[in-house]
């Protein structure tokens, strides 16, 4: 399905009966898509079901035209007490999408300097997201980018898990769990030595053996 095709198609169905284009439809749409057609992308999230939303946040994040900006900003503009769980998911699905038709660390790179201010706003908010599957991916954004707010970003990743092991008597659910596993990963690679406390503490709280053993190997690293 050619990209002018794709649109034509989702601009008729939009209007008349979206209901019959699949999910992976609106996924190859959104796949196939550029930037003179975020407009119309916009249309379509804001208009659509938690399913289309979905699928056009994946084909999103694997598009060639890297350039997202302003969904993603679409996207978090439209936070509010009650829509946070839903935007806070759609966030998660594509830059979810993203690292995943990224998997080179240049190609990733590329990816997030196309998108850097978007980025660096949503890094900016790691105190406001609730989600740890959002952090999660955040955290391997700020991995990659490696500017000062990414490390700030990071840092925060690494204190609320810190906070959640105090809290539990050092038990994490498992987006938790992959959220500090996501942060130590992040601390060896950064090798910032801020990150050495944090590191430590969840070594000495979490009841979880893969995380001890993680967060001694982060530390260590950064010794």
């Amino acid at each position: 399905m050619s990209s002018r095709t794709a649109f034509a198609l989702a601009a008729a169905l939009l209007v008349g009966c979206p209901a019959l284009l699949a999910a992976q439809d609106w996924e190859a749409v959104a796949a196939s898509s550029d930037r003179s057609q975020d407009g119309l992308l916009v249309r379509m999230l804001n208009e659509g079901d938690l399913e289309r939303q979905i699928a056009l946040c994946r084909g999103l994040g694997r598009r060639q035209d890297r350039n997202i900006a302003p969904v993603i900003d679409f996207l978090t503009s439209h936070y509010s007490p009650g829509t946070a769980d839903r935007t806070e998911l759609l966030l998660r699905w594509l830059l979810a999408s993203a690292r995943s038709a990224h998997e080179q660390e240049a190609d990733f790179q590329a990816w997030i300097d196309a998108n850097s201010q978007s980025v660096d706003a949503l890094l900016a908010g790691m105190d406001r997201w609730r989600s740890p599957m959002l952090k999660t991916e955040l955290v391997a954004c700020a991995t990659v980018e490696g500017t000062t707010g990414s490390r700030q970003a990071i840092m925060k990743a690494g204190a609320q898990t810190v906070s959640g092991l105090q809290a539990t008597g050092g038990w994490l659910s498992g987006a938790e769990t992959a959220l500090a596993l996501a942060f130590l990963d992040a601390a060896g690679r950064v090798k910032d030595t801020d990150f050495l406390a944090a590191c430590a503490d969840i070594a000495r709280l979490s009841r979880d053996r893969d995380v001890v053993l993680a967060a001694r190997q982060a530390a260590d690293s950064l010794r």
